[in-house]
C-alpha cells in the first residue's frame, strides 16, 4: 500500500492521541501515568491556552502559548503533523504528508476550532483569529467594538476590551436576564461602560464598528472525512465509555464529541469537560474495560476585567446553585483555576473521574478561603 510504514508489534499496540488541546494533552499524560508510551499528534508546535485568548485579543497578553516541553510527561512522544484521515478498519492514521502510523488504540481529541466568518467580522476561537483581532484594534484605536453573543467568550471579551479603554457593545444581551448569574454579569458589564443591546447586531457599516462573532465554535472535519459516525454538526458519536460507535479501539474526547445516551445533555465545550474526559478515556484504554466516563461540573468561572471575576457554583449537571464568588475574590478564584488547569494537565489529572467535581470544588474553596 502506498505510503505504508514498516510496522512492528510495538507500533501496532501503541496508543495514539490526535489533538494537542486540553483533552489530548491530558489523555496522553494519563496514558503515560499508566505505563504506556503514547504518541501525541498535533498540528501546532505548542499548546494554546484558549481560556486566555480574550486577553490576547485585547492586547493584555502577548500570546497564550505554552511549550509542550512544559506540559508533556517524558514518556509521551510528540509529533507535529496534521492527520488527514483515520483508517479505523486497518488501525492507522494517515498524515497530510502521506505517511502512516499504526495504532493499538486511538483517541480523537481534535477539539473545536476556527470558524469561517463573514468578511470583516472577527472572532476569538483560535490563536490566529485572536491575534488578527488584536491587530485590527491597534489599527483602529477609535472604533467601537460590537461583540455578538452573551456566552462566556462574549462576556469575557467585552469585559477585557472595556477594561482596556475600548467602547464596547454586547449584542443579544437580553438573554442575560434569564437567571441570577446572567443578571450579575450584566451588572458588571454595565459598570464597565459596555452598552447592552437586546437585539442582534445593528447596522454597523456606516459607523465603521469592529464586529466580533462570539456565538460558537467549529468542529473539525476529521471524523466526518474518515467515515466515522457523526451528528449533523460533525461531532463524532461515542458511547458513555467514549468509544466511537461501532468502531473497535477508536475513542474520542473533548469538544468534538456527542455522548449518546440519557444524562448527557449537560455536557458543554469547555476545558472543565475536556480534562476529565481526557482522564477518563485514558483510563478506559489502560484498564481495557468500559466505564461511565460522563463528567460533572462544579462551577462556571469567568474573567470580568480589572482583576474581577465570578465563580458561579453549579450542580454536577450544570444547574445554577445559589452560591457565587464575585468581585476581586472571584477574580482570584478564576485565575487560580486557570493555573490549576495546567497543573491537572501536566499531572494527567491524577484524581479519578468520579471525584472530579468534588476535588475541583475543594481546590477552589481552599484557594478562595486563603485569599
Amino acid at each position: 500500500m502506498t505510503g505504508r510504514t514498516d510496522r512492528s508489534d510495538a507500533d501496532d499496540e501503541r496508543a495514539i492521541v490526535v489533538g494537542g488541546g486540553y483533552a489530548g494533552v491530558t489523555a496522553a499524560n494519563r496514558l503515560a501515568r499508566h505505563g504506556a508510551r503514547p504518541l501525541l499528534v498535533t498540528a501546532r508546535p505548542h499548546f494554546v491556552e484558549r481560556i486566555r485568548l480574550h486577553r490576547v485579543a485585547s492586547a493584555d497578553r502577548p500570546h497564550a502559548r505554552v511549550p509542550f516541553d512544559a506540559l508533556l510527561r517524558p514518556d509521551v512522544e510528540l509529533l507535529v503533523a496534521t492527520v488527514a484521515r483515520v483508517d479505523a478498519a486497518d488501525r492507522r492514521i494517515v498524515l497530510d504528508s502521506g505517511a502512516e502510523r499504526p495504532f493499538g488504540a486511538l483517541v480523537l481529541a481534535v477539539g473545536s476550532g476556527a470558524r469561517t466568518v463573514s468578511s470583516g467580522v472577527h472572532c476569538v476561537d483560535d490563536e490566529s483569529h485572536a491575534e488578527r483581532l488584536a491587530g485590527a484594534l491597534r489599527d483602529r484605536p477609535d472604533a467601537v467594538v460590537t461583540v455578538v453573543g452573551p456566552g462566556a467568550t462574549g462576556v469575557e471579551l467585552a469585559c477585557a476590551l472595556a477594561d482596556s479603554g475600548r467602547r464596547v457593545r454586547l449584542a443579544r444581551a437580553a438573554r442575560l436576564a434569564a437567571d441570577h448569574h446572567g443578571r450579575a454579569l450584566a451588572a458588571r458589564l454595565t459598570s464597565l461602560g459596555v452598552a447592552l443591546l437586546d437585539d442582534d447586531v445593528p447596522p454597523v457599516a456606516a459607523a465603521g464598528d469592529l464586529v466580533v462573532d462570539a456565538t460558537g465554535l467549529a468542529i473539525p472535519a476529521l471524523a466526518h472525512d474518515s467515515g466515522l459516525p457523526v451528528d449533523d454538526r460533525g461531532r463524532v458519536v461515542v458511547d458513555r465509555s467514549l468509544r466511537v460507535h461501532g468502531v473497535e479501539r477508536v475513542y474520542a474526547a473533548g469538544d468534538a464529541i456527542l455522548v449518546d445516551g440519557p444524562g448527557t445533555a449537560h455536557l458543554r465545550p469547555a476545558c472543565a469537560s475536556a480534562i476529565p474526559l481526557g482522564t477518563a478515556v485514558a483510563d478506559v484504554i489502560a484498564r481495557g474495560r468500559p466505564r461511565d466516563a460522563v463528567p460533572g461540573y462544579a462551577a462556571r468561572c469567568l474573567d470580568l476585567g480589572d482583576g474581577h471575576g465570578r465563580v458561579q457554583f453549579v450542580s454536577r449537571t450544570d444547574r445554577l446553585l445559589p452560591f457565587a464568588v464575585g468581585g476581586r475574590l472571584g477574580g482570584i478564584g478564576k485565575e487560580a483555576i486557570c493555573r490549576f488547569t495546567l497543573r491537572w494537565m501536566r499531572a494527567g489529572a491524577p484524581s479519578p473521574l468520579p471525584s472530579w467535581p468534588t476535588s475541583r470544588t475543594g481546590a477552589l474553596a481552599r484557594t478562595t478561603a486563603g485569599a
